[in-house]
């Protein structure tokens, strides 16, 4: 797993390490990594990138991923780098995500694997017409 994300890597790795979950992101693509910030997918295909990197055998492709969002900005990212979007309403309405990702939960800890493996082998372009 990898984060991505606007904030500046150390803020990043203090709350990580804080909450215990540090050592379960492979990376961290922070926004003092980018120039340009999200919508801009850069974000999100430099993950995929060093993923690529690290483990060339692995051949990982954007469609493959699913990115795991709360703003439209951040929808709006990963859709553009052709990942797959779960939306958590922590910042807007639960309507308002499901017409943005391709699938909504109320709380993250909603995000169930195998939906997961479920999305990620569909691979749908829009959102799905049934969300959680």
């Amino acid at each position: 797993m990898a984060v991505v994300s606007g904030a500046m890597r150390s803020e990043i790795e203090l709350v990580l390490h804080r909450v215990g979950l540090a050592a379960n992101f492979e990376f961290i693509v922070a926004g003092d990594d980018l120039t340009a910030s999200k919508p801009a997918p850069d974000g999100y295909l430099l993950a995929v990138e060093l993923f690529n990197q690290k483990y060339p055998d692995f051949n990982l492709q954007p469609i493959e991923c699913l990115a795991v969002e709360d703003t439209f900005a951040g929808i709006e990212a990963a859709k553009k780098a052709g990942i797959q979007v779960a939306g958590v309403t922590h910042t807007y309405p639960f309507h308002m995500i499901q017409r943005q990702a391709n699938w909504t939960v109320d709380y993250f800890a909603d995000v169930e694997l195998d939906r997961v493996a479920q999305v990620c082998s569909i691979a749908p372009t829009e959102p799905a017409a049934e969300n959680t």
